[in-house]
């Protein structure tokens, strides 16, 4: 009597923690390609994000920021060192407020809902609720300083239901 008493104790603590473990690993991968050219704004993925979800973002490709100068004015997704913009495109910074001025002009940026953040070339993260934006961090996307060129971004999301 104690040894099936025993065992059916055992099945009754261990069985939910197995059917946990299975539940909480249950995921779906979601994959997608998207192109940001430099005169787009924020450009909707059509990705929903949950918090749970862990988000890898790669990004290839350059942005021309200044039409003008575009022989040297060319940046990958990381974009311009913010701590050296003002000093070498006096002009171009002093023509209006990027969306993210802590954050390298030109680079790759995301959104979702009110969080705006830094991508560049590469970015993990989880925490984020709703649905996914990208842009690049110029506010003169068109125009005297217009933008060229674009970014090609590979994003991969693990949804863990």
């Amino acid at each position: 009597m104690q040894k099936g008493v025993s065992f059916f104790l055992t099945i009754l603590f261990i069985l939910p923690l197995i059917l946990f473990s299975v539940e909480s690993s249950a995921q779906e991968i979601e994959e997608k390609m998207v192109v940001v050219k430099g005169t787009d704004d924020w450009k909707n993925t059509k990705i929903k994000l949950y918090p749970q979800d862990k988000v890898t973002i790669r990004a290839s490709g350059q942005i021309c920021f200044s039409s003008q100068y575009c022989n040297i004015a060319k940046v990958d997704a990381d974009g311009w060192d913010k701590n050296t913009y003002q000093a070498d495109w006096p002009g171009d910074y002093a023509y209006c407020f990027d969306p993210l001025r802590q954050v390298n002009h030109a680079a790759l940026i995301g959104n979702v809902g009110s969080d705006d953040f830094f991508i560049g070339k590469d970015a993990n993260f989880t925490g984020k609720d709703g649905v996914l934006y990208l842009r690049v961090n110029d506010c003169s996307l068109t125009g005297d300083f217009g933008n060229s060129g674009q970014f090609e971004v590979f994003i991969s999301v693990k949804h863990f239901k």
